[in-house]
Order: C-alpha cells, then structure tokens, then sequence
C-alpha cells in the first residue's frame, strides 16, 4: 500500500487521504476528505460517495454511455 495522509494542525484528526491499495484482483485507489469518498476498484468500477447529507454535483454536461440501474430527482 501507498498511501498519503493530511492530518489537522495538531496531527491527531485525519483530514485526507489518498492510498493505492493491492487487492487480489489488481489495484484499489482511494481518495477521501472530509467523509466523502472516491474508490476506483480493481473491476473497473469507480464509486463517487458524498458525505452524510451531502449530494454529487455535476457542473455541466452529463453524458452516460450504458444503462442508468436507478435514478432519482429532487428538484
């Protein structure tokens, strides 16, 4: 694993971190800050996970090549 962290002035809470992780099927990497997440897993697929109570934005177009499983609107 390779992996840096961003620790707050005190070094005690973790404010950031990205890693490169092994995983049996080839490499994970991670990015994380602030309780939101992105995971680019070894199948190929990548994982936009917001904060609790928090949205993913999209500024500008949205383009999805594929099938939507699900999808929601609030207006």
């Amino acid at each position: 694993e390779i992996g840096l962290v961003l620790k707050d002035v005190g070094l005690v809470t973790e404010r950031g971190r990205i890693a490169i992780v092994e995983a049996a099927a080839g490499v994970r990497i991670e990015l994380a800050s602030s309780g939101a997440q992105i995971l680019m897993r070894p199948s190929g697929e990548i994982v936009l996970q917001p904060s609790p109570g928090q949205s993913v934005r999209v500024v500008g177009n949205l383009q999805v090549d594929g099938i939507v499983t699900a999808i929601s609107y609030v207006p």
